[in-house]
């Protein structure tokens, strides 16, 4: 099971299909829009009226669970398309909430219906980013149900770092739109252990944290931790620094 995971976090087509695309999305945006952080832009169970590519910002979706408790079920990023998950019911299965300022381009749900070929071509790039979001479920999916703490939170941030490296900015240096509450819903977590976790990972000079602002110092034992988990990441930084 890890091993499919590491398969599909090192796709090159898991990683590229956004930027890929978003050229070619835009001209089918019939407007643009400006959010302030916390402002939710579409309501779970609302009628699908427009998918929605990000320029700039971040976005949590949240989906309050049976308990009456929300879980957040994904970050999006610059270059990312929203409401994707919609098709099927014709509605929004979560909220989306701006994380940070952000601004997006709205392609109306209509124009799958207008002229054959600009609708045809708009679905076929949907097709290919609805498998992308299918196969980062399944990510998620094997990430929460088999991985330590440890592996969580290494795949987390190498994720982030893809989506970052995609929108054109410094994957290696970067500031966290969401808190650590926010990552530990994500992740199945208590803040408490994300905190824990973050500091691990300072401490073995991974990563260097500053409130929100993560600098990853060692992406190789990064991927060690997310690979192998603590144990032997911890090992093969010992061994390199009596070497």
């Amino acid at each position: 099971m890890l091993d499919r995971l590491r398969t599909l976090s090192e796709s090159s087509d898991f990683a590229d299909h956004y930027g890929t695309f978003f050229p070619d999305l835009k001209p089918f945006a019939a407007f643009t829009l400006g959010l302030c952080r916390g402002q939710t832009l579409a309501h779970s169970g609302v009628p699908l009226r427009a998918f929605y590519l990000i320029e700039s910002g971040a976005f949590k979706a949240v989906r309050l669970g049976s308990d009456g408790q929300s879980q957040i079920m994904a970050f999006y990023f610059p270059r990312e398309v929203m409401g994707l998950s919609a098709f099927a019911e014709q509605a929004y299965v979560s909220d989306l909430i701006a994380l940070t300022p952000s601004v997006v381009h709205a392609i109306p749900a209509s124009v799958l219906h207008h002229s054959p070929q600009p609708a045809q071509e708009l679905l076929g790039i949907f097709v290919h980013l609805l498998s992308e979001q299918l196969a980062r479920a399944e990510q998620d999916k094997l990430m929460l149900g088999v991985c330590s703490g440890t592996q969580k939170i290494a795949s987390f941030l190498l994720d982030l770092q893809e989506k970052i490296r995609r929108a054109d900015a410094d994957p290696s240096c970067f500031e966290l739109p969401m808190t650590r509450q926010e990552i530990g819903s994500y992740l199945g977590m208590t803040m408490e252990s994300i905190s824990r976790l973050l500091s691990l990972l300072q401490e073995q000079d991974i990563v260097q944290v500053n409130k929100r602002h993560i600098r990853i110092l060692r992406e190789d034992q990064l991927r060690l931790w997310r690979d192998d988990g603590f144990d032997k990441a911890f090992s093969s930084r010992r061994q390199q620094r009596r070497a």
